[in-house]
């Protein structure tokens, strides 16, 4: 098995045809097309990085597409299209957890970044569970974090089933509605509309405006993006956009994509004016039955905890992110203090103080739960101390060294603490504020109690 990298959009377009290969495990946000889109408006200033692990007869196994970019000083690594795309996942052509191992391996063999974070990961897809599974085992330190819940429908039954499955509450509501409903038309667009999408995109503005918020629509890349992709996914026959009008006036659309028999409901708005008929409720009641009438087999209302989701849909998942911890984040707490705390000409920091503070009996920063007269602190000579205490309990002990030697040897030790950079006189809190601050090194070495 070997691992490549695509690291230009040329060499992506010339590669497209590797997707056909696992297009059937992906959701519609990870086709090529949806990531050659975003990259032609969002690629300034990054770094291409599509992972691919082939077998022996170059048949591809697995594709992770991920980018890099510089922020505040620090360089992450996470999914391409990140910020636009509801969901992520590796996308393999098999149940093979072994190409996921190799493109993780590859990925910590051979490039440099502060973070690497893998975000809107669907938690009840096989991808997911083999991307976390070797994260742990590859890893020293890997967090799992839930990020929140996405609400669906299943429509692979029968619509009035459907119905008097829901409580009585939503019933009661849903016979109001069926009576306001008959004063507006609705209507189902598969092709793309230049005027249909400018007054999507002028009634999205209005109705955030009136709630005195920006639309998304204010970014003209996400204008573009938007428009590339949906005149794209309509040549495919992937797109829906649901309209429901007051004669010839829009006032509630909903805007998503239909793929592998799910429907995907990706932007919606209603017009204010039109708030006491609940249009917006009237038009997904009517997008949820056409998804029973016609073969879609889901309603996935994507991110989003909105209460009228919650009441329409019959089934939740929760989407995860995998923060993937290496030694190196440790240097960047060192490194980088908050941006507002350090002036812009430091370039580097050749000193640094670990202080690492105590009371009593427990070593709060090394070891909360651990009497101080057990613990030793390994420093960058291979020497070993112990905490001298004063009369009152109270003390610090510090440690001095060159950066990064001492970091990466006290790492084993302890986390992140405070620190202070003797050649500019920062101070930063992480975990917890030092009781004394020593700037003289001489004064340091006397602090320290080596252990005979």
């Amino acid at each position: 098995m070997k691992v490549s990298t695509i690291t230009s959009k040329d060499e992506m377009y010339n590669r497209r045809d590797i997707w056909k290969q696992v297009s059937e495990y992906s959701t519609i946000f990870n086709l090529y097309d949806w990531y050659y889109n975003w990259w032609n408006y969002y690629g300034k200033d990054k770094e291409l990085k599509i992972f691919i692990a082939e077998n022996d007869v170059d048949e591809v196994l697995a594709i992770l597409p991920m980018m890099k970019y510089r922020k505040d000083g620090i360089t992450y690594l996470t999914q391409l299209a990140g910020p636009n795309t509801d969901y992520f996942s590796i996308i393999l052509n098999t149940y093979n957890g072994q190409a996921v191992d190799e493109i993780i391996c590859y990925i910590k063999g051979n490039e440099s970044y502060d973070r690497f974070i893998i975000s809107n990961l669907r938690s009840d897809e096989f991808n997911t569970d083999f991307l976390i599974k070797s994260a742990i085992s590859i890893y020293n330190d890997v967090e799992i974090i839930t990020q929140g819940k996405i609400f669906f429908i299943d429509s692979t039954g029968n619509y009035e089933d459907y119905i008097k499955e829901k409580s009585r509450n939503f019933r009661h509501k849903f016979n109001q509605l069926k009576k306001i409903e008959k004063r507006y038309c609705f209507e189902v667009l598969k092709l793309y509309s230049e005027s249909v999408i400018r007054e999507i995109i002028r009634l999205h503005k209005k109705r955030w405006i009136d709630e005195m918020q920006l639309s998304v629509f204010f970014d003209k890349k996400r204008v573009d993006f938007t428009c590339s992709i949906l005149k794209t996914y309509a040549k495919y026959g992937y797109l829906r956009v649901f309209l429901l009008k007051d004669d010839e006036k829009i006032v509630s659309y909903r805007m998503g994509f239909v793929f592998n028999k799910v429907y995907y409901d990706w932007n919606t708005a209603f017009d204010l004016e039109y708030e006491n008929d609940s249009v917006g409720i009237i038009l997904c009641n009517h997008v949820i039955e056409y998804c029973f009438n016609n073969d879609i087999t889901e309603f996935d209302f994507l991110r989003g905890e909105e209460n009228y989701k919650k009441g329409f849909s019959n089934g939740i998942r929760n989407y995860r992110a995998i923060e993937f911890k290496t030694n190196k984040e440790l240097e960047n707490y060192v490194f980088i203090p908050p941006r507002q705390r350090i002036r812009k000409d430091i370039k580097y920091l050749n000193k640094i103080i670990w202080a690492m503070s105590y009371t009593g009996d427990k070593f709060n920063c090394l070891c909360k739960s651990a009497s101080f007269k057990n613990i030793e602190i390994k420093i960058w000579n291979n020497e070993k101390i112990k905490p001298d205490v004063k009369e009152d309990g109270l003390y610090t002990t510090m440690v001095i060294g060159d950066v990064p030697e001492t970091v990466m040897k006290l790492a084993n030790s302890c986390n992140a603490m405070s620190c202070l950079c003797i050649n500019e006189l920062l101070f930063m809190d992480y975990v917890c504020k030092p009781d004394i601050v020593v700037t003289d090194i001489d004064k340091v070495i006397n602090l320290i109690n080596y252990k005979e």
